[in-house]
């Protein structure tokens, strides 16, 4: 997947993230939006840390990344805690504000929150 349009905010991605000119191991990521321009993509590495430039969110070229076939919504539970309670209610950082990822993640977590409903209504 090289286009840009093709990551959407909130998709799921593998990639390596930058460190002191250095690449490091894969590491799982989210799309946040759009970057400075030439379709890169910002992504945070929330295993990371809380959301930070350069540290915890870079700017991606669409190629180095590797989509992948979980979504929020059907992510591991621990996964999606991190996510959910590690992104700021307020987020700010180089003009950009997080509220496209942040309507994002409050969905995905409605829909798992009726998802439980719905198996415990099954079970019961």
């Amino acid at each position: 997947m090289n286009n840009a349009m093709e990551h959407s905010t909130g998709k799921l991605v593998i990639a390596g993230p930058w460190r002191e000119r250095r690449r490091l191991s894969n590491q799982p990521g989210i799309v946040v939006g759009p970057g400075g321009g030439g379709g890169n993509l910002l992504v945070w590495f929330w295993r990371l840390g809380a959301p930070e430039v350069g540290r915890t969110v870079q700017e991606m070229l669409p190629c180095e990344l590797m989509p992948l076939d979980d979504t929020l919504t059907t992510m591991h539970p621990d996964a999606f805690t991190e996510i959910d309670r590690g992104f700021p209610e307020a987020w700010a950082i180089d003009g950009f504000d997080g509220e496209a990822l942040r309507k994002v993640v409050d969905r995905a977590a409605r829909e798992r929150a009726a998802s439980v409903t719905r198996r415990a209504q099954a079970d019961g």
